[in-house]
């Protein structure tokens, strides 16, 4: 009997940039890859349920919001400390979206210096499960005065 299962894929994050290229592995490239289901570069995620891990420790210094996650169940896993910080050093940026009907699982991930209209650090239209992840210095624009 064939099993009708998905199999998923673990991505696995090698960069702290916040974009990738060739053999480089950002977590940009690895969410994109996660959504799409297709090799970005050179990063392949399975037709199943995608992990994120990072064989990096230390900070993302976001420029942009991250893609929304659209993926219909990722988990994005940081490693034990110092672990892995996402900091939106521009200002007026949102770290990360959760699309409708899409669920992420952040792990071991802080969040920091999100500013957005709505939903600063993370935007959540879908389902979001947060585990030992701290969240530090977000805010919503109009507190800004």
């Amino acid at each position: 009997m064939l099993s009708t299962a998905a199999r998923a894929a673990t991505i696995t994050v090698n960069s702290l940039a916040d974009t990738g290229a060739t053999g480089i592995c950002v977590l940009r490239d690895a969410i994109t890859a996660a959504n799409t289901k297709t090799a970005t570069n050179g990063r392949a995620a399975g037709p199943g349920n995608d992990m994120i891990r990072f064989s990096v420790t230390g900070m993302i210094r976001l420029g942009s919001t991250l893609p929304p996650v659209t993926d219909r169940q990722l988990m994005i896993n940081g490693p034990a400390a110092p672990g892995i910080k996402l900091d939106a050093v521009v200002y007026f940026v949102q770290v990360m979206v959760v699309g409708f009907g899409a669920t992420l699982n952040l792990k071991n991930v802080t969040i920091a210096k999100g500013i957005a209209d709505f939903g600063s650090a993370i935007f959540n239209a879908g389902t979001l499960i947060v585990t030992n992840s701290p969240f530090t210095g977000n805010c919503v624009a109009s507190d800004l005065g």
